[in-house]
């Protein structure tokens, strides 16, 4: 439910790589007061992702 907004997030399945996906998560989780240390390797990004393609979503 939405009250006085613009709507949910737009979707962007199939928009960003694995590379793009691993570097934003990783961007996230060494900023905003988040401390990891290991990193999201685009092939953990690979694995993780539903082997759906956009057009059976």
């Amino acid at each position: 439910m939405v009250l006085n907004g613009f709507g949910g997030m737009p979707w962007f399945a199939g928009l960003l790589n694995d590379q793009q996906v691993a570097d934003v998560v990783n961007y996230v989780r060494t900023h905003f007061g988040n401390h990891y240390t290991d990193a999201l390797k685009p092939e953990d990004v690979s694995e993780m992702r539903p082997h759906l393609s956009v057009e059976a979503e």
